[in-house]
């Protein structure tokens, strides 16, 4: 390929995705990352019969605690307030009290001491810093844990009343600290909840950007993300070994929990060394949602959950030129850098899953990118078996049996272009008056549908 056409579509593929798979507390979208409620179709049914608004709890009503944090101010979790930095303490609520929403975790070396003897290699980013990363040229090598982020648990204060285990990854770069609210929400349905921090910087588009410009059907981030998840060597992008892995930090993580506190019941999570896929509900935001799209494909989960996102995307540049998409024929998506570009969920969209249909959910956004490609695995994955997608403010009443939800709720945190990030983001997740999730009953509904 020419090398200006080649450096052109290179700029076009870093317009569309600018902020793709962005983590939490951070721009991950523009202007440019804004779909219009026209592409939003209308329902042509509802779904009856499931869980009625009045059987789902109120965070507001229900007592959580994180474990790992014994030294934090509050009796119940410490959230991230806005975009000042600071925490305020929720289930319960505790009005004046001042904590570090930071503070506290599960750090992968101390959970599992030989991961720090473990290399890696990735791609130099912002979470890759000295002493853990030594870089050069655009890559970095080490030993153990690249970003030196915790892992986050939740439980019920009374103790756990569902078998389930929920397991959260989040987007590119983000922190489990600022994931709190999502955590939060699946230990009030009754659930063991983790947030699981693992090597999610760069985003994989960062990582293929050169590839997908000149081939859209390139198996590259597939690639990567299942190095990462299971520290298998399939990729020459990245360098993740067994411990380093999505698999290997949960598997330690679960024995320690197993071992350090017994009484709420972690062991039963893992069988002689092999996690029990079939009692875990997987889910993800972003980067995370892709991982967690892997995992239920690989493996039967008792639930699986995306947030925004459960698969990469694929973009086609098609032969018209345009200033504006009505340019376009009705194939394009997208008017970047004056092509026309149709955006695909990526290749492996097509593969079998083992999770079936009715026990997966998703929601995302009706303004953010990745409406152009999500909802498009979303239904080749089956998830519109009850009903397409369903607006929860246009039908919040209706929505409970729906696998496929969309919301149009303004971000918090004072950027009103967040649409993206305030899906999975403790910053700009839509907010009540109180500070609490506008969107609860919605997540908690996934999290706990039958």
């Amino acid at each position: 390929m020419p090398e200006k056409l080649t450096i052109l579509l290179a700029l076009i593929f870093g317009l569309l995705l600018l902020g793709c798979g962005g983590g939490s507390g951070e721009r991950l979208s523009g202007p440019n990352d804004v779909t219009t409620l026209q592409d939003i179709p209308e329902p042509t049914r509802l779904c009856e019969g499931c869980i009625p608004a009045e059987h789902l709890p109120s965070l507001a009503s229900v007592e959580v605690v994180e474990l790992g944090t014994s030294e934090s101010a509050c009796g119940g979790v410490c959230v991230q307030k806005d975009s000042t930095g600071e925490g305020f303490c929720v289930t319960p609520e505790e009005p004046g009290v001042s904590c570090d929403y930071k503070g506290g975790g599960f750090d992968p070396e101390t959970v599992d001491p030989l991961l720090a003897e473990e290399d890696f290699g990735v791609k130099q980013s912002g979470s890759c810093k000295e002493p853990e990363c030594l870089c050069k040229d655009g890559k970095c090598q080490g030993k153990g844990n690249p970003f030196r982020k915790e892992s986050r648990v939740f439980v019920p204060k009374d103790g756990p009343t569902n078998d389930e285990l929920f397991v959260f990854l989040g987007g590119s770069g983000g922190k489990c600290s600022n994931h709190k609210w999502i955590g939060t929400m699946a230990a009030a349905t009754g659930r063991r909840a983790i947030c699981l921090a693992y090597v999610n910087d760069p985003s994989m588009y960062t990582y293929c950007k050169d590839e997908l410009s000149q081939d859209p059907f390139t198996t590259c981030g597939g690639d990567i993300r299942r190095e990462n998840i299971y520290g298998e060597d399939v990729s020459n992008r990245i360098k993740i070994g067994p411990r380093n892995s999505v698999v290997g930090r949960l598997r330690a993580l679960l024995t320690h929990l197993a071992n350090s506190q017994p009484e709420l019941g972690f062991e039963s999570y893992v069988l002689n060394g092999e996690i029990q896929w079939q009692k875990v509900a997987i889910a993800g935001f972003s980067q995370g949602g892709g991982n967690a799209g892997i995992l239920s494909q690989d493996h039967a989960m008792a639930r699986a959950i995306f947030y925004s996102k459960g698969i990469g995307s694929s973009f086609h540049i098609l032969p018209e030129t345009c200033e504006t998409l009505s340019d376009c024929t009705a194939e394009a998506e997208e008017c970047q850098g004056s092509m026309c570009v149709r955006v695909e969920p990526s290749a492996y969209v097509t593969e079998p899953r083992a999770t079936p249909a009715d026990r997966t959910w998703a929601i995302i956004h009706e303004k953010e990118g990745a409406m152009t490609y999500s909802l498009d695995a979303w239904r080749a994955w089956g998830l519109d078996l009850c009903s397409d997608l369903v607006s929860i403010e246009d039908y919040p009443d209706d929505y409970y049996c729906s696998h496929m939800l969309s919301t149009r709720a303004e971000p918090a945190g004072g950027d009103a272009h967040e649409y993206h990030g305030s899906m999975g983001g403790d910053m700009t997740m839509a907010k009540e008056p109180n500070g609490y999730p506008l969107n609860q009953r919605a997540y908690m509904m996934m999290m706990s549908a039958p």
